[in-house]
C-alpha cells in the first residue's frame, strides 16, 4: 500500500490538495488514515455515526479524540433516518450527501474511501445476483469521477487480512463492527461464505481483468450507438433497431446516466420499450417516452407540453423550436395544395397554433374531429402532440402538412404555409 505510487499513477498533486477521508473506525479506514498521516497530507476526516449500535458512541468519541491529538479537522454527522427495508440504500445516500457537502465546503474534488479487495469481490457477486450490466459487474475502480468530484480507493488491491496485519504491526487501534455478522444483509451472507476461501483472490483478479476487457469493448460499441442517436438537453431520439441489441441495458444506462436509475427502474423501462404497445408513457415522474414504430423519443421534462400560438403576417420563416419552423413562401404550382396549407397573402394575418382536443375541421363530406383524423392517418403520439393548426378568425383553415379545410378551396392561392422539421422527425 504505497500512497505515493498511487498518486503518481493517477497524476494527483497530493501535496497541494485537500482530501476528505471517510473513516468509520474499522480496520480498513484506520489503516488508510494512518497512511495519509505518514505523508503529512492536508486531510479532513469525515465520520458518519449510524447510531444503530451501542459501540458507535465510543467509536465516535475515540475518533474525535484521535483527530484532536493529531491536529486533524473532523466532521461528524449523525444518521437521522428511520430503519426500514431500504435502510442500507437510504443510509448510503445520506452518507454521500454529507460527503458531497464537505467536498463543497472545503473546495476539493477528492473523496477517499477505504474499500479493499474483499469489498470489491462482495460487490461483484452482489451485482451478479442482481443481474447487473457488464460494466457494473467489473466492480469498483481505483479512481472514479462523478459530478466533477473524484472518488479515490487506494486500498482496492489490498486484502482485508493484510490490512489487519498492517494494523497490528503499526499498533493501529480499530473497532470491529459486529453488525457485519448479521445475516439479514445479503452482503454479510456473501462475506461469511467467502471468509475461508483463499483462492477467491486469484479467481477475482482473473475475472475482473476479463470483465474489464469486455466492458471496454462494450463501451466502444455503446459510444457508436449513441453517436447514431440524437442527444440534446431536452430530448433523446434513437432508432427502434436498438431494442434488438444485446447491449440495450448498457446503452440505456449510459444514455440516461443523469437519472441514476436503479436496476428495478431499468428493468421497468426495458419492459416498456420491448412491449408491443406504442404511444406515450410517463416514466417514474422523470421523463416521457414516446414509443413509435421506427424510433424512441425521450423528453426529459416530465411536464412537457407542446404549446404554440403565433401570428403569420408575411412571407418568411417562423421558428417554433430547435427542430421545427414554419416557412411561408410564394406558391410554385397548384399541386402544393395537396400537402401544404395554401392561402392568399392579401388575407394575412392568420394564426398558427397547437391543436386542442375539441378542434374540428370542415372537409368536403362535412366536419370531422381533428383528433379522429390523426387516428385515421395513424399519426404517432409524439407527432399528434406537435400537430399545428392554421386558423383565421377562429375558423380552421387546415392541419399543416396533412389536410386543408374546405374553407380554403375557393381562395385564390399564391402562398404556401409549410412545416419544416429540422431533423426530419
Amino acid at each position: 500500500m504505497d500512497l505515493k505510487k498511487f498518486f503518481k499513477k493517477y497524476d494527483i498533486d497530493y501535496m497541494n490538495n485537500i482530501f476528505i477521508i471517510c473513516v468509520s473506525t474499522g480496520v480498513d479506514s484506520m489503516c488508510l488514515l494512518h497512511k495519509f498521516l505518514q505523508l503529512k497530507l492536508n486531510i479532513i476526516v469525515a465520520h458518519v455515526n449510524h447510531k444503530m449500535r451501542l459501540e458507535s458512541e465510543s467509536e465516535e468519541e475515540y475518533l474525535i479524540s484521535f483527530c484532536l491529538n493529531n491536529n486533524i479537522i473532523i466532521e461528524v454527522k449523525h444518521l437521522d433516518i428511520k430503519y426500514n427495508e431500504n435502510f442500507q440504500e437510504n443510509a448510503r445516500n445520506f452518507r454521500y450527501k454529507f460527503f458531497n457537502m464537505l467536498l463543497e465546503k472545503y473546495k476539493t474534488p477528492y473523496l477517499v474511501l477505504a474499500h479493499h479487495m474483499d469489498d470489491d469481490i462482495e460487490t461483484m457477486i452482489l451485482k451478479l445476483n442482481r443481474k447487473a450490466s457488464i460494466k457494473a459487474l467489473c466492480g469498483m475502480s481505483f479512481i472514479y469521477e462523478k459530478n466533477k468530484n473524484i472518488i479515490l480507493r487506494p486500498l482496492l488491491d489490498e486484502k482485508k487480512s493484510d490490512l489487519v496485519k498492517y494494523a497490528i504491526t503499526n499498533n493501529i487501534k480499530y473497532f470491529d463492527d459486529l453488525s457485519n455478522n448479521f445475516l439479514k444483509y445479503e452482503r454479510n451472507k456473501i462475506r461469511l461464505l467467502l471468509n475461508d476461501v483463499e483462492e477467491k483472490y486469484n479467481t477475482y483478479k482473473e475475472i475482473k481483468l476479463g470483465l474489464i476487457c469486455i466492458s471496454e469493448f462494450i463501451e466502444t460499441s455503446i459510444k457508436l450507438m449513441i453517436k447514431d442517436s440524437i442527444v440534446e438537453d431536452r430530448k433523446i431520439v434513437f432508432s427502434s433497431c436498438v431494442l434488438k441489441s444485446k447491449l440495450l441495458d448498457e446503452f440505456l444506462f449510459e444514455l440516461l446516466k443523469e437519472y441514476e436509475l436503479s436496476y428495478e427502474d431499468m428493468n421497468k423501462l426495458i419492459n416498456i420499450l420491448l412491449s408491443p404497445k406504442y404511444g406515450k408513457f410517463k416514466f417514474n415522474k422523470l421523463f416521457i417516452i414516446y414509443k413509435q414504430y421506427d424510433k424512441i423519443i425521450i423528453i426529459k421534462d416530465i411536464n412537457y407540453k407542446f404549446e404554440v400560438r403565433m401570428n403569420i403576417d408575411k412571407c418568411g420563416e417562423y421558428v417554433i423550436d430547435d427542430n421545427l419552423l414554419i416557412r411561408v413562401r410564394i406558391m410554385k404550382n397548384s399541386n402544393e395544395f395537396l400537402t401544404n396549407l395554401c392561402y392568399n397573402n392579401m388575407l394575412l394575418p392568420i394564426v398558427i397554433r397547437s391543436r386542442c382536443e375539441s378542434d374540428k375541421i370542415l372537409l368536403p363530406y362535412g366536419n370531422k374531429s381533428v383528433k379522429k383524423l390523426l387516428i385515421d392517418r395513424k399519426i404517432s403520439a409524439y407527432e399528434k402532440e406537435r400537430v399545428l393548426i392554421g386558423e383565421k378568425d377562429n375558423v380552421i383553415l387546415g392541419v399543416l402538412g396533412l389536410v386543408n379545410s374546405k374553407h380554403v378551396y375557393d381562395v385564390e392561392k399564391n402562398i404556401v404555409i409549410e412545416v419544416i422539421n429540422g431533423r426530419n422527425y
